[in-house]
């Protein structure tokens, strides 16, 4: 019983892609298997990553709104402050979640008393280039 999750999460993504959908898959484990994933990223304590939403949404792989999503889900934003940051975000003010840390609104307070030095690696360095299907692995940073 203890497997199942990871055996359901492994039934859904080879059904995902046996439908040419993208697959993202965040393996806090590391041993999520590698197979049939365009993309393996290994996160690792002292690198920087280069996994920031917003980054991420300029660079093109998906919208804004997905990015600002997801930055309210992980620091607690309200629906006003989340909609101030897309609005900064749309309007070139913020390119990144540091940048949102470090624009002085209301949303930066609130992001600011969470945020971490493993937030900073995370969201650091260049933007991975992904394919369709990608597997992140926080759990095993030597696999």
């Amino acid at each position: 019983m203890d497997d199942f999750p990871d055996n359901a999460v492994g039934y859904f993504a080879r059904a995902y892609r046996d439908k040419d959908y993208s697959v993202t898959v965040f393996d806090t484990k590391g041993t999520f298997p590698r197979e049939g994933f365009d993309t393996v990223l290994k996160v690792e304590d002292t690198k920087p990553s280069g996994l920031d939403p917003i980054k991420f949404a300029i660079e093109g792989y998906f919208d804004p709104y997905t990015a600002t999503t997801i930055v309210q889900t992980v620091y607690g934003l309200d629906r006003a402050l989340t909609e101030r940051l897309y609005s900064d975000i749309l309007s070139g003010k913020v390119e990144s979640v540091p940048g949102a840390l470090k624009a002085s609104e209301e949303y930066s307070e609130v992001i600011a008393e969470s945020y971490t030095a493993i937030d900073q690696l995370l969201y650091s360095g260049d933007v991975p280039e992904l394919g369709e299907s990608v597997l992140i692995n926080l759990g095993n940073p030597t696999a």
